[in-house]
């Protein structure tokens, strides 16, 4: 998958793939679906501009997961600084429940702990792809690496990242 997807009909495969994972996704942190699905276009616009980066994408679902992620919590902060400047107290019936909200960073925390968990070389790695979206390539070259290693310590990151949010939803399905 090239980095600009010019490819029409990839993109389009691409998109009609993953946009609705990544819509829900969102929506399931901010609780907003309509601002949720606006995030998302913009995630997908970006990458058919070119301006992220999808190139030797090994894992589109965790690379997709850390920009979406990054996304929804962007908008968190510009929503939550906006209300600081409004004041405390604002109960409009678009706001989600402070369950939720309560839920929704409980369960970032959760996934921070795990990856702060990791290993320092596999947390490195883990976070250049994701969160910076290098390529493995990339990686190996700044951390002077070999590409099998860069690719060995995402495996296992990503492998334990399913692990931990597996059992945290085995927990929460049987509470």
């Amino acid at each position: 998958m090239s980095s600009n997807l010019t490819d029409s009909t990839r993109f389009d495969r691409f998109f009609l793939q993953y946009y609705p994972k990544v819509a829900a996704f969102i929506n399931g942190i901010i609780h907003d679906r309509d601002e949720a699905e606006s995030l998302a276009q913009d995630i997908f616009l970006k990458i058919l501009e070119g301006r992220i980066s999808v190139d030797n994408m090994r894992n589109a679902d965790g690379y997709l997961y850390t920009v979406s992620r990054n996304s929804a919590l962007a908008w968190l902060r510009s929503k939550e600084n906006v209300h600081s400047l409004e004041g405390f107290g604002d109960t409009a019936d678009d706001n989600p429940a402070p369950d939720d909200e309560l839920l929704g960073r409980e369960l970032l925390a959760y996934i921070s702990r795990i990856i702060d968990r990791m290993p320092e070389q596999q947390r490195r790695v883990f976070l250049m792809s994701r969160a910076e979206g290098l390529s493995n390539d990339e990686i190996a070259t700044r951390l002077n690496l070999s590409k099998r290693t860069v690719e060995s310590h995402l495996y296992a990151a990503v492998t334990e990242l399913r692990h931990g949010l597996f059992l945290l939803t085995l927990l929460v399905l049987f509470n």
